[in-house]
């Protein structure tokens, strides 16, 4: 499911088959499924761009089978951003700690584990040095008392002037390596979090 009507007709033109749907939904409506219809939820880089995010998870709870599992990820804001710093990414409502995002599951949920997802150097180093890159150039429009309007209309006049990248640099995908990627708890540095939360069983 997606709000974005264009990305859901391309996903079902290239990558339909029997056993896969793809529907549109509206940012603010409920999820077009009765209760308990699912053994597990996959929400993948989504929370981050919620506005609602309680509104979201109680969804997610409600379509889930008792003792059916929901597996989020969202970017680790410890690796992208200072503190109170505000996203650099301009689709990003907010970013979330560990500390944060269990925060907003355990309103809804009793069963939380958070880990954390790395790597090695060669799989994770590109983003982290982008990462870093972007936390420092978007200073001070990233800082907490800039209005999100006047943040994201700055972030647009960057992404604006910003020059064309060259072969060979961290969006050609021939530089990034098929290393392995780490999922656990305590990982240092940690690109995203990775919360495996259960339902209570009735």
């Amino acid at each position: 499911m997606d709000v974005a009507a264009d990305a859901v007709a391309y996903a079902a033109e290239r990558h339909g088959s029997d056993n896969l749907d793809f529907q549109h939904v509206t940012a603010d409506g409920g999820l077009p499924f009765a209760d308990a219809s699912f053994d597990t939820v996959l929400s993948f880089q989504v929370f981050e761009h919620v506005e609602h995010e309680q509104r979201y998870l109680q969804e997610i709870a409600r379509v889930l089978v008792p003792g059916g599992t929901l597996l989020l990820v969202t970017p680790d804001r410890s690796t992208r951003l200072l503190p109170l710093q505000q996203p650099w990414n301009r689709w990003h409502l907010r970013e979330y700690s560990e500390r944060s995002l269990r925060q907003q599951l355990v309103q809804q949920f009793d069963d939380v584990r958070i880990l954390g997802m790395g790597g090695d150097a060669a799989t994770i180093g590109i983003e982290l040095r982008r990462c870093r890159r972007m936390m420092w150039l978007s200073l001070p429009f990233t800082l907490p008392f800039y209005p999100r309007a006047l943040r994201v209309g700055l972030l647009n006049l960057v992404h604006r002037f910003k020059a064309r990248p060259a072969a060979g640099t961290p969006t050609d995908p021939a530089v990034f390596a098929p290393g392995p990627v780490r999922i656990a708890a305590g990982l240092s540095p940690s690109l995203n979090l990775v919360a495996v939360v259960r339902k209570r069983q009735a």
